[in-house]
């Protein structure tokens, strides 16, 4: 059971593959947020190339360390040098593997938490399989209302919602496990697990930070409420990610991107979670007084932290709202128990297959939903595809020597992944200060003053500028720079100083 969530989540990727159309749409490999896969596999390849675990910020061309660590990220790019392997579908192989073994370290955890086998085995499959009605007014639009915009952030990314959709993300996967992982430990504490307990912590930073604040924030609070067996690994945890943040904000780049993070504050509000969870939410609200009962009330702390830090508004709540889906899952167990105990109609339903099946089918339907919703849009999804002259471009540019690059923002995506270079200007968020940066790439190639160009050149250390169809409709690169074609195809060129 703990396999299939981590199979069905390769459907959308396969979707991508099938609707593929070599030499105009080579795909990418990645059905999900393009912009971010980008970011990963720049990532993964300096871990293949260099082996180094800090990483830099390849889409800026300041100086700087490279004290960028993920974790996950340097996995796997060592694993695709060691097995000779695609980067792609590396990172597709060890996600794969992290889906599995976050699903069994949830069952740990919910061996640990609930007692009744049937409901240890309803709080799995509900995690597992489980998702809200967000499926609902997209059917409502297809069959009655056609004008119904839908266009809103809540409803386009089905994984902050469900355990079984947050498989699409390796890191997340990866990182929750470790939160579990670090939750089972300190249930049944000994000095050896509470030590393994703060290196799942640290783990979970280096993975995805977000997950391991979340894991303090839960375990401190359960700490308070009386589980003094936390205090430990926490400071010990804190210590330890408090030590890596001041050593990694000593670089000047990673502090900029660092600060770029408080500055995006996005979160859903709280009357979008009877659509985004639906049912399980009911069931969860119904499971909160027995759950106080079990673990001095972790389910209950657990869901109020993460809930409160989703609803933050001083911070990223985005990032934490996939973490919610879990303990919802296993309160919403503890309320199908209480609801059948208390209620005799409630009994009498439960007996019912019919009942149950449609009970099932109505609860899992939004995992489905996840999983065929972009299916329509993937041939028009300029995103996941590339064409083979962009392709062949950036591989001419990965064979010339080191060098900075500039080019469009939207061409300079690839650049780092693809090359092995840095770019000027390439991610909406780690280029940071896009605006300022977008205008100077603006006026590079827009603007009359080659005085001032060479000094932008020279001062971003920048060897090479890539012309493509959208520095083109800004205007040519000036040739009194001393800049001389070296690659040329109908993608664009490649200049070299």
């Amino acid at each position: 059971m703990a396999l299939l969530p981590g199979l069905l989540n390769a459907i959308p990727h396969l979707d991508g593959a099938v609707h593929a159309a070599p030499p105009d749409r080579v795909y990418l490999g990645y059905r999900h947020q393009a912009s971010d896969l980008a970011q990963y596999m720049a990532i993964a390849r300096h871990a293949a190339d260099s082996g180094d675990i800090g990483a830099p910020n390849s889409f800026v061309t300041e100086d700087q360390d490279g004290r960028f660590i993920l974790g996950w990220l340097w996995l796997t790019g060592r694993t695709s040098r060691l097995l000779g392997t695609d980067l792609v579908l590396t990172y597709h192989a060890l996600g794969f593997i992290a889906s599995w073994a976050f699903f069994v370290v949830a069952w740990l955890l919910i061996s640990a938490v609930i007692e009744p086998p049937a409901t240890r085995r309803t709080a799995f499959l509900l995690a597992c399989f489980s998702a809200g009605l967000m499926w609902l007014p997209f059917a409502v639009k297809a069959t009655v209302w056609p004008s119904l915009g839908l266009e809103k952030d809540a409803l386009l990314y089905s994984f902050n919602w469900s355990t079984f959709a947050s498989c699409a993300l390796p890191m997340w996967c990866a990182a929750h496990a470790c939160f579990l992982g670090a939750l089972v430990l300190v249930l049944d504490p000994t000095p050896r697990k509470l030590e393994g307990c703060a290196l799942l912590i640290i783990a979970a930073y280096v993975i995805h930070p977000y997950t391991a604040l979340a894991a303090l924030a839960v375990m401190g609070a359960q700490a308070v409420l009386g589980t003094r067996a936390m205090w430990r690994p926490i400071i010990v945890a804190a210590a330890g990610i408090g030590a890596l943040s001041w050593w990694a904000t000593r670089d000047p780049v990673y502090a900029a991107t660092a600060e770029n993070v408080t500055l995006w504050t996005p979160h859903y509000n709280l009357w979008w979670y009877p659509l985004t969870y639906g049912l399980t939410l009911g069931l969860a609200l119904a499971g909160l007084g027995a759950a106080w009962r079990l673990r001095g009330g972790l389910l209950v702390t657990w869901a109020g932290v993460v809930a409160a830090l989703a609803i933050c508004p001083f911070m990223a709540g985005v990032k934490f709202q996939y973490l919610l889906h879990l303990p919802l899952c296993l309160l919403a167990a503890v309320g199908l128990d209480v609801l059948t105990q208390r209620y005799q109609q409630a009994a009498t339903l439960a007996g019912r297959r019919a009942v149950v099946a449609a009970f099932w089918v109505l609860v899992c339907a939004g995992s489905v939903f996840a999983l065929v919703r972009d299916m329509p849009s993937t041939e028009q999804d300029p995103n996941i595809y590339a064409s083979q002259s962009q392709l062949d471009l950036l591989e001419a540019l990965n064979e010339r020597k080191p060098g900075n690059v500039l080019t469009s923002f939207q061409g300079g995506l690839l650049v780092p992944w693809k090359s092995g270079k840095a770019v000027f200007l390439g991610h909406w968020f780690l280029s940071y200060d896009y605006p300022k940066r977008a205008d100077l790439v603006r006026t590079f190639f827009a603007g009359p003053d080659p005085d001032w160009k060479r000094a932008f050149l020279d001062s971003q250390k920048i060897r090479y500028v890539v012309e493509d169809p959208h520095t083109r409709a800004l205007g040519a690169a000036d040739r009194s720079l001393g800049l001389s074609v070296v690659f040329e195809n109908e993608f664009g060129r490649i200049l070299a100083r």
